[in-house]
């Protein structure tokens, strides 16, 4: 046998397309060759070397002649280690040395000089992408990878340790290769927000965004506590779904961070001086940013008006569509984006303007081209704005514990399960359309809003994240109609505009 052919796949943004390796050995050329075609990498040309020195290594024979190596399609480029593997098994098949193995097999793997498999990013894409694509589909994947194979039947999956393994496979000796898995253990969080004192208004307007998964933006002097409550959060939130816990592994394992299960929202905080492409994504080939790494859980933005505009700008897609189209010269790639925005900013440069205790030193024109760097579509995209004082120093030196995180849990869990009984998502998640079918007004609370908008000079954006806020508080009561209760409570952490 002189031709083989290894099924595989490479990573085109979120997605995954199939690509078959295919090895073709000309052993009557004299010359001793090995070339690998089809639009490969860098990375890709490299795995000739490593290819060669494993087989060697390991006891097998490089056969003599011309080798080629077509990765196809040959319309796209290939990207990644992973395909050391399937090269290396499609070589052995052709020239003999092992017996074919069953074409259901997708293979993945990092090969070293040694012959040893190694672990490679994105193998929980490319096993629930293909998975879902194809039912027979069964994996080959290296052990280091295989905490990312929880989600696809133990059956279909065999993990190995080495180039070697792959001949008692190709024997039908496949018990050994079979997973183990372990129980995600569930680590408890070091933080609470018992150990807040006071800020029960800034309280309250972070039990309604958890509830809802709203965007929010804390204003207040340095060391009121905004950084603190932001960080406490995620104790709040609604645990994750199976289907979340999924698409944020996904994600994760893309990003390059292998053997790794999200199962807790994540908490994403980059320093304000992040370029653009870190936070949205991006890279010759396209890889998820922080905003997609935040999917599904807090993006902490720490001195808001501090990040380059062109960064805070970016945002504006992805808060609101839930997702970030990256787009280069020959690729196109859409990563999900649902996060809950947090941000947080002092009210001027100097970080007094208003305060009762320390004067402000800075100018008016320095305030205001200070607040002018978060533009206003931005803030119409954000649905919560809570004005966080200095805490009393009677409230600071209390010894009576704030209430903990547990507690707040337990009222965000109830309001978020009402919103996905109902409509299958979160308020912060509906469209316009959808909010017009599940936000049910009494008629006086639609003249009290309408009055509102006119009064407040409101945009539409700004009344329909209104009626987001106000379905929620209605549901933290438990009532199926928003009442005027509701929207003037909403209205306090919309009406106040900042400079």
């Amino acid at each position: 046998m002189k031709y083989s052919k290894i099924k595989t796949g490479c990573i085109d943004g979120f997605k995954v397309e199939n690509i078959l390796v295919e090895i073709d050995i000309n052993s009557r050329s004299t010359l001793q060759t090995f070339k690998i075609v089809g639009m490969p990498s860098a990375s890709v040309l490299e795995s000739e070397k490593r290819v060669i020195s494993a087989i060697r290594n390991i006891g097998f024979r490089v056969p003599n002649g011309s080798i080629v190596a077509n990765l196809s399609p040959t319309s796209m480029r290939k990207e990644g280690s992973h395909f050391d593997l399937p090269i290396a098994i499609s070589l052995l098949e052709a020239s003999g040395q092992i017996k074919e193995l069953n074409k259901s097999f997708f293979i993945f793997g990092e090969l070293g000089l040694n012959g040893e498999v190694r672990p490679v990013p994105g193998i929980a894409l490319f096993l629930m992408y293909i998975k879902e694509r194809d039912q027979q589909a069964k994996f080959i994947i290296p052990r280091g990878n295989q905490g990312e194979s929880v989600f696809v039947p133990k059956e279909d999956v065999y993990v190995i340790d080495s180039l070697k393994d792959i001949e008692n496979l190709s024997l039908g000796i496949m018990d050994c290769f079979t997973p183990q898995y372990e129980e995600p253990v569930q680590t408890p969080f070091i933080v609470d927000f018992q150990e807040i004192r006071g800020q029960t208004f800034a309280k309250r307007g972070m039990e309604i965004a958890a509830s809802g998964f709203h965007n929010v933006l804390m204003r207040g002097s340095p060391g009121s506590g905004k950084t603190m409550i932001a960080k406490r959060v995620p104790t709040v939130l609604p645990d994750m779904t199976r289907e979340e816990i999924i698409e944020s592994t996904m994600i994760y394992s893309v990003a390059g961070y292998m053997n790794t299960i999200i199962d807790k929202r994540p908490f994403r905080a980059p320093h304000h001086t992040a370029s653009t492409s870190s936070i949205v994504g991006g890279g010759a080939i396209p890889k998820p940013g922080e905003i997609s790494l935040a999917h599904n859980g807090v993006l902490f933005m720490d001195e808001f008006p501090e990040y380059r505009t062109d960064v805070i700008e970016s945002l504006r897609q992805p808060l609101e569509d839930g997702e970030v189209t990256i787009t280069r010269a020959k690729s196109v790639a859409n990563f999900p984006a649902k996060f809950m925005l947090i941000a947080s900013q002092n009210p001027c440069p100097c970080g007094y303007y208003g305060d009762k205790e320390i004067e402000c030193s800075c100018s008016m024109n320095q305030i205001i081209n200070y607040n002018k760097k978060v533009s206003g579509p931005i803030m119409d995209r954000i649905d919560i704005r809570i004005e966080v004082p200095r805490v009393k120093i009677e409230e600071l030196m209390s010894k009576e514990d704030g209430e903990s995180s547990k507690n707040i849990k337990d009222r965000v869990s109830r309001t978020a399960e009402i919103q996905i009984r109902r409509q299958n998502k979160l308020n912060g998640k509906l469209t316009n359309k959808e909010l017009k079918r599940y936000a049910y007004l009494e008629e006086k609370a639609e003249d009290f809003l309408r009055k509102a908008a006119i009064s407040l000079q409101l945009t539409a954006r700004s009344v329909n994240r209104i009626i987001k806020i106000s379905r929620t508080i209605a549901d933290s009561f438990d009532s199926k109609y928003i009442e005027i209760s509701h929207i003037s409570e909403a209205l306090n952490y919309r009406g106040r505009k900042i400079l």
